[in-house]
């Protein structure tokens, strides 16, 4: 290659590896010995925000709290449950782990969003941080995402009259239906394509509703004559 063509690749790509495996075992090398390099990135800006409820989350270990992260190019929208805000990076990792690292993290001022585990995840992945000013949470996009996804959850438990304690759960359906919608400022695509430039289907979102009535077969007394019937 001429050497312009060369200069030009060194500045297009990065050299994030300072040094590599050698010996007798460098056969062996699976993975980079930079973590960075062994993980998708998302090559998004990813915003998050937690929200807190009045009553723990059904069948979970107590979750009265969520963590809400949106991307700031796809408007896709993940939500984790938790019980503490210590756990704030396990939520950070889920996301990372489900769909990929981000290029930027945006959050507001909180301290368990600027700890020191936090801290060490965005280091290692190579994951900038950029932080809203104290008392100006309208800086955080995911603080303009969460009032649609907030109108849309009060909605759906009010109409189908949900329970109290399934609001996670609720809260999850309005996030997944959100994210196979076409908006207009994605050019009518969905979020979740612009995401990872594939073509969702929504065949699940046609056949089932949320809070629907769903027919089981009984566990127990299946035998033929029994009085007890064969569906539940």
């Amino acid at each position: 290659m001429p050497v312009e063509n060369i200069k030009r690749t060194f500045a297009a790509t990065t050299q994030n590896t300072a040094s590599i495996v050698y010996g007798p075992k460098a056969n062996q090398t699976l993975k980079s010995p930079n973590p960075a390099l062994n993980i998708r990135r998302r090559k998004e800006v990813v915003a998050t925000d937690s929200l807190f409820a009045d009553v723990p989350a059904v069948d979970t270990p107590g979750y009265a709290s969520a963590q809400i992260f949106v991307g700031r190019r796809s408007l896709l929208t993940d939500c984790y449950g938790f019980c503490s805000v210590s756990e704030f990076p396990n939520t950070l990792l889920d996301n990372i782990r489900e769909r990929g690292a981000m290029d930027t993290l945006i959050s507001d001022h909180a301290n368990y969003e600027m700890s020191a585990r936090v801290k060490d995840i965005l280091w290692s992945l190579m994951i900038r941080h950029w932080k809203s000013e104290p008392y100006y949470q309208h800086q955080n996009f995911a603080e303009h995402r969460w009032g649609h996804v907030k109108s849309n959850l009060e909605w759906l438990m009010a109409f189908l009259d949900v329970d109290p304690d399934c609001w996670l759960l609720t809260l999850n359906y309005v996030c997944s239906v959100m994210n196979l919608t076409a908006e207009k400022i994605l050019g009518w695509r969905t979020p979740q394509e612009v995401a990872t430039s594939e073509t969702p289907d929504i065949c699940i979102l046609l056949y089932f509703m949320f809070w629907d009535i769903v027919y089981c077969a009984r566990h127990a007394n299946k035998q033929p004559g029994s009085q007890k019937g064969q569906e539940i």
